[in-house]
C-alpha cells in the first residue's frame, strides 16, 4: 500500500461481489474499478465481476500491487446461469458472500421517448435493472444463511430528478430505488441491509464521453461534472467510496430512507437517518 491510501480495516473478513468492476478507456475511472480496490483497501476480499476481461485484469492487478485479496469471474450478468455461479464461485474461493454491489450499468444514445427504439430500451433496462435482480436472487440465500449481509445498489440522482432525453437510463435507475426499497423490506428479517446510492455526476470515462467536445472533456463539461480529485481514490470523489465502505460494513441507513443521493462530494441529505446494525459481524 503506499503512503497516501493506507489499508484500513473496516471491510477485514468481509467478502464483496463487485459487478461491473472493470472501467472502459478514457479520461476518468469507472466506479466499479474504483469502489472494488477501495473495498479491498478497507480489507475485504472482492471479487471482480466483468464482461471485459481486459479491463477488469487491470482492476486485480491494482488490488494485489497494493497487497490486497481479489479474484476475476467473467460473465455477461444478464444470463441467469453466470449470476449463480459467481455467488458459488466467490463463496468456494473466500467464503460466503457478505456484500453485493450491483454497479453494472449502461447508457442509450440521447433521443427523445419517441424516437426511443424498443431494442434500445431491452438492452438498458436489462443490463441495469435484471442484472440487479438476478444477482440479489442468488446472494440472499447465501447471506441469509449465515445471518445477515449487504446489497448496495448503485442508481443515480436521474432517478429522483429525471433527465430529458434517456428514458431507459432514468427508468432503470428509478427502477432501481423502487426495488431497494421492496428488497429492505423483504430481506430485513433475514438480517440483510439494502441500500441505494445515487451519485451527481463522478469524472468516470462514460461521463466525461457524455460531457465531451470532439472526444475531449470541455471546461463546461468539467464544471458540470463537479470533478473533485483531491484526495479522491482514482477521480472518485471520496465520499463517494466511504458512502460505500459505510454501507458494506457494520453501519446501515434506517429502512424508511434507503436511497442516499450523493453529489459533488459525497454528503448524504439532511433527514438520512444512520443507525448501527445489530449484527455487527454482518
Amino acid at each position: 500500500m503506499n503512503a497516501r491510501e493506507p489499508r484500513g480495516s473496516r471491510l477485514e473478513g468481509k467478502v464483496a461481489l463487485v459487478t461491473g468492476a472493470g472501467s472502459r478507456p478514457g479520461d476518468g475511472v469507472g466506479t466499479g474499478k474504483a469502489i472494488s480496490v477501495q473495498f479491498a483497501r478497507e480489507g475485504a476480499r472482492v471479487v471482480l465481476l466483468d464482461i471485459n476481461e481486459t479491463q477488469v485484469a487491470e482492476t486485480l492487478v491494482m488490488i494485489e500491487a497494493e497487497g490486497g485479496e481479489a479474484m476475476v469471474f467473467i460473465g455477461d450478468v444478464t444470463r441467469e446461469s453466470v449470476c449463480e455461479a459467481a455467488v458459488r464461485t466467490a463463496t468456494e474461493r473466500f467464503g460466503p458472500v457478505t456484500t453485493l454491489v450491483n454497479n453494472v450499468a449502461v447508457t442509450a444514445p440521447k433521443a427523445d421517448v419517441s424516437e426511443t427504439p424498443g431494442q434500445v430500451w431491452d438492452h438498458v433496462l436489462e443490463t441495469n435493472v435484471k442484472s440487479a435482480m438476478l444477482m440479489t436472487k442468488h446472494a440472499v440465500p447465501v447471506m441469509a444463511q449465515r445471518g445477515g449481509g449487504s446489497i448496495i445498489n448503485i442508481a443515480s440522482v436521474v432517478a429522483l430528478r429525471g433527465h430529458p432525453q434517456q428514458t431507459p437510463y432514468s427508468a432503470s435507475k428509478g427502477a432501481l430505488v423502487s426495488l431497494t426499497t421492496l428488497w429492505a423490506m423483504e430481506q430485513g428479517p433475514h438480517g440483510i441491509r439494502v441500500n441505494c446510492i445515487c451519485p451527481g455526476n463522478i469524472y468516470t470515462p462514460v461521463a466525461v464521453s457524455t460531457f465531451s467536445s470532439n472526444g475531449q472533456p470541455s471546461r463546461v463539461g468539467r464544471r458540470r461534472m463537479g470533478r473533485r480529485l483531491g484526495s479522491g481514490v482514482l477521480g472518485v470523489g471520496r465520499g463517494t467510496l466511504d458512502q460505500r465502505c459505510h454501507l458494506a460494513g457494520r453501519w446501515g441507513l434506517s429502512g424508511r430512507h434507503p436511497a442516499v443521493g450523493l453529489q459533488q462530494g459525497g454528503r448524504a441529505p439532511d433527514g438520512v437517518r444512520r443507525r448501527q446494525s445489530q449484527r455487527e459481524s454482518r
